[in-house]
């Protein structure tokens, strides 16, 4: 060998390590300059590349809550190259949402939301800005307004009673297992399509691809996207065929909404007489499209799209998932169960159905559903803001760019905001002013945000939960049965949690490194408190992300755009258009139709299973296809196809992806074709929202404000311009998939996970059937000349008389945010949070998950389900973003505006199946009803598949149902039931029920 080549051989290896060593060298010179002045949240030590990636896990929700346990409520990570600040405290999210909104209300760019929801045209994703608050007044103001939520009220009861005879139909006439997750589903999706488009589109081949596209849609949204945070990985996406998927439901999602659009403008009434209203949000967004007047701005079909896409991304999954939860819980606590029971058999007062007017009288059903928002929110990690500029929260410098995610899993489990965290015990909610609605100031209760960003939409989900699950427990009985002493509480990934530690380690302010991403992990109400309110507006910007940008049309929903005038005004538009309380109240009808008909779905099931997860799924996607797109899509309509649609669209939007955090990783989505398939989703849920515009707009119609869907609300927008600003037909559309990417996965799963914890908590079922029972018996004895139907079953109306229904609520969102960590945040500026500095571009994650099960917050017992907690000292925290101890839909600009919308399905559907069943677990030989691990699946939403065996039982004129669970060795929950009915003295008449809760 000759010399040169041995010097070439013996120095090249050291010549490179010295140069890696020089680089390493004034790398950390670097960080250590950057860093000197800088008063920076704790964080967890990262890799290079991958920052706290790596630290996730599969549930990042319960991940970042333990890493907040040890670092503190506002945690700094880094998701690869973006900086991410974890609110997991009430007091930061108080930080974030009000005190701070105005900074912190801009949405980091994420990919699944601006290729699925028009580039961030939607409310939900739309940064903050003149633009946002266009489409937020919008919202607000026609489509979401208390007015036109209560006009919408006879598309919720008609399709909660479809829902309740469905179940009927399925278990006791057919013999045929009822899933009443699909049947939330669908009842979500049901009534959201008749609000939304003015019709369902279930029996329909439209239908059946929009319920595929609605599917992949949330599938997408809830899905990582690693070159949102590495962007060099980006390529990853592509790879593994994401990003066609994404173009293709975002072009068949434009397509439906195209059509519906178009059949909407061909049919659409332009001189609707004063005093009337539209029929759904399609036609009122064309109406606001003619006349700018209304909106003061102009509104494109781009924007009437992406606000009807924002209603079915953020609308269904995250609605029904309410629904699925807070059964769950109901059937894990047969006490609560009973108590619910008794609570809308009270407020139906005799009479054979419930109605929205009964609502009012089930504050135990409320107290249900707040305690299944608090366990189980149905974003836990709530959307994400971004930081536009440098501000302190808690001490702490966070710097502007910094995206913010508030676990309101964390926060609604947090020991030092909540008694026994981590129990079901809806009575924490009872005497308690605590709320997760817009306007509270109760931050440990913020399931669906709050400030500018929370979910306008509250109002309209809960009030169809609520009146599904009023009208399922007045109408049927729950139970296990004998050996069963606990259900599968497992969360599934996606957009929402459905059923399926770092912060306690690191402290509630936790910074993390994920790839080339600062991320700071809040897992204390207090820090909670500073990101969603104190700092908000430096933390209401969101990261960007892949999926984001691929699934929300480029970020054009309320969702994932980023802080700034088109944010505004979108979310102007949810807020005052879609989701205010008048909207919200005007869907009452649709979510007691869909409540019903999932009830009767239930009832029929006779000696079959029933999923409740399944019909909690349905559930929450008909309201929300009714509400958003004024109809139903069911199999025969297209809409098999739109539930897979959609549920790969949630499973993308809470998926992880490389290219998020390790830019220069991207082509892995590209070679995984991971890209692929957010392309594939995008295309095809644009190409169905296109085909719902284009119905929408050609199809005559001659509806009143009241009758309209979002998709006709959004068309009116547009076309009357009077908000101010333009919204064209790609922020409808991102409006829309927000509605579903926000409304049906967390909706249905806080349904489950409140179900689940009934289950096993006998006491708390009991008690929440007796509270609901009462309240329904009540009504009969006082409205005796009232039609049967009415009487006999749980309405809006009774929901409010029933608190330990609320705190139920309350506990399940505390335990199980249906979105642990909270959609993320993005800093615009260098800040300081609980005294530690946070640069500007740092990604803010707020555990709501750790923050609901902190042991400071909730003292004893943190992860034990006691909706007791919220009945009394504890009775004035509510979810609604203003009590930062339970945020499980966020809070602050950000929150979700969503809240009043998806607790009213939730709390509806809840005290339906607790009313009209009776759920109980039987002598078994096993004591503990903890004895089963409660798991999650992970997404977008925390998810928990809910398959009870129930027993119906009849006697005279009181119609019960009994539904008893068992778990096989698979730990897949089946169900036997006995039905007897006595009429006229006739012959006892026997048969089976089984109930499969997925």
């Amino acid at each position: 060998m000759s010399n040169s080549s041995f010097l070439s051989s013996f120095l090249v290896p050291i010549i490179i390590t010295i140069i890696f060593i020089i680089f390493l060298i004034k790398r950390l010179i670097f960080n250590l300059s950057n860093t000197t002045h800088k008063n920076l949240p704790p964080s967890p030590l990262r890799l290079p590349i991958l920052g706290n990636l790596h630290q996730l896990g599969l549930y990042p929700h319960r991940t970042l809550q333990k890493l907040a346990q040890q670092y503190g409520p506002l945690m700094l990570l880094h998701f690869g190259s973006r900086p991410v600040l974890v609110v997991s405290s009430a007091d930061g999210a108080r930080e974030i949402m009000k005190t701070h909104d105005v900074v912190l209300s801009n949405r980091p760019k994420l990919s699944m939301a601006h290729k699925l929801l028009y580039q961030a045209r939607d409310i939900s994703t739309a940064p903050y800005g003149e633009y946002w608050r266009q489409v937020r007044s919008i919202c607000v103001l026609h489509l979401l307004s208390p007015k036109r939520v209560l006009s919408f009220r006879s598309v919720r009861e008609e399709e909660t009673s479809l829902m309740i005879d469905l179940i009927k139909r399925q278990s006791c006439e057919l013999s045929l297992a009822v899933n009443l997750s699909e049947i939330f589903s669908s009842y979500t999706n049901d009534v959201i399509c008749r609000v939304v488009f003015g019709r369902k589109y279930k029996g329909t081949q439209d239908g059946v691809r929009f319920k595929e596209l609605l599917g992949e849609l949330m599938r997408l949204l809830g899905s990582f996207c690693v070159g949102d945070y590495i962007t060099w990985l980006s390529w990853v996406n592509f790879v593994n065929g994401t990003d066609k998927a994404v173009e293709k439901v975002a072009k068949g999602f434009d397509s439906f909404l195209d059509s519906v659009v178009e059949e909407h403008m061909e049919g659409f009434n332009y001189n609707i007489s004063e005093g009337e209203d539209r029929q759904n949000f399609v036609d009122i967004l064309l109406e606001i499209q003619e006349n700018t007047k209304m909106a003061g701005f102009a509104v494109s079909e781009v924007n009437i799209k992406a606000i009807i896409l924002d209603m079915f991304a953020a609308g269904t999954d995250t609605t029904y998932t309410v629904l699925e939860w807070a059964m769950t819980e109901l059937l894990r606590n047969p006490i609560i169960l009973k108590k619910l029971q008794t609570e809308v058999s009270q407020a139906a007062n005799g009479k054979s159905d419930i109605t929205e007017d009964d609502l009012d009288k089930m504050p135990y059903l409320k107290a249900i559903m707040k305690e299944t928002l608090r366990l189980y929110p149905p974003i836990p990690l709530l959307v994400p803001r971004e930081l536009t500029q440098h501000i302190k929260i808690n001490g702490f410098d966070i710097a502007a760019g910094t995206m913010v995610m508030t676990n309101a899993w964390a926060i609604g489990r947090d020991p030092t905001l909540w008694d026994q965290p981590n129990q079901f015990q809806p009575e924490r909610f009872m005497d308690s002013d605590v709320d997760f609605k817009a306007g509270s100031d109760h931050f440990q209760l913020i399931p669906f945000g709050a400030g500018r960003r929370g979910c306008p939409g509250i109002l309209f989900a809960m009030v169809s939960n609520e009146l599904v699950l009023a009208k399922l427990i007045h109408s049927f009985d729950w139970t296990l049965l004998p050996g069963v002493d606990d259900l599968d509480m497992t969360e599934c990934v996606g957009l929402a949690i459905h059923r399926k530690a770092w912060s306690r380690r690191y402290g509630p302010v936790m910074q993390l490194r994920l790839g080339s991403v600062p991320v700071l992990v809040i897992s204390s109400a207090t820090a909670a408190r500073e990101i969603m309110k104190t700092h908000d507006i430096a933390f209401s910007n969101r990261p960007k992300s892949c999926a984001l940008e691929k699934l929300l049309y480029n970020y054009r929903d309320i969702a994932s755009a980023p802080y700034g005038e088109y944010w505004r005004q979108i979310k102007s538009v949810s807020v005052l258009h879609l989701l205010n309380n008048k909207r919200v109240q005007s869907y009452r009808a649709v979510r007691e139709e869909e409540t019903k008909l999932m009830v009767e779905k239930i009832r029929k099931s006779c000696g079959t299973g029933v999923n409740l997860s399944e019909l909690f799924v349905r559930l929450t996607n008909d309201v929300v296809c009714r509400v958003a797109l004024g109809r139903k899509y069911g199999e025969e309509s297209g809409g098999k196809r739109f539930k897979e649609l959609l549920g790969e669209f949630t499973e993308l939007l809470g998926g992880f992806y490389v290219r998020d955090y390790f830019p220069k990783l991207g082509w892995l989505s590209r070679v995984s074709g991971l890209d692929g398939r957010m392309d594939k989703v995008a295309k095809e849920f644009d190409e169905f929202l296109e085909g719902v515009l284009h119905d929408h707009m050609n199809t005559n119609k001659n509806v009143d404000d009241e009758q309209k869907d979002f998709v006709d609300i959004l068309l009116w927008i547009q076309r009357e311009n009077s908000l101010g600003f333009s919204i064209d037909r790609t922020s409808i559309k991102a409006l829309i998939l927000d509605t579903f990417a926000a409304g049906t996965d967390t909706t249905y799963t806080v349904l489950e996970w409140a179900m689940t914890e009934l289950i096993r908590h006998p006491n708390a079922m009991k008690k929440l059937q007796n509270e609901i029972r009462t309240t329904i018996l009540n009504k009969k004895i006082t409205n005796i000349a009232m039609p049967e139907e009415y009487i006999n079953s749980v309405t809006e109306d009774d929901l409010e008389k029933m608190p330990y229904l609320k705190a139920v609520f309350k506990e399940t969102l505390r335990l199980h945010p249906p979105i642990p960590l909270i959609v993320p945040r993005l800093t615009i500026q260098d800040m300081k949070i609980s005294g530690y500095d946070v640069a500007s571009g740092t990604q803010v994650f707020i555990n709501a998950w750790a923050i609901g099960r902190d042991p400071t917050l909730w003292e004893e017992e943190p992860d034990k389900f006691e909706p007791e907690r919220f009945l009394l000292k504890n009775a004035a925290i509510d979810y609604k973003g203003h009590d930062f101890e339970l945020i499980p839909f966020g809070a602050g600009r950000r929150g979700c505006p969503g809240i009043v919308f998806a607790m009213a399905v939730n709390e509806l559907a809840l005290a339906s199946v607790v009313y009209k069943f009776d759920w109980a677990l039987l002598s078994s030989g096993e004591e503990d009803l903890d004895y089963y691990h409660m798991t999650e699946t992970t997404g977008l939403s925390s998810k928990q598949g809910l398959e009870p065996f129930c027993q119906l039982h009849y006697i005279v004129c009181i119609t019960t149902v009994t539904i008893v669970v068992i778990v096989d060795v698979d730990r897949v929950l089946v169900a036997q039931v006995v039905f007897t009915m006595l009429v006229n003295s006739h012959i006892p008449h026997s048969g089976c029920i089984t109930l499969l809760i997925d």
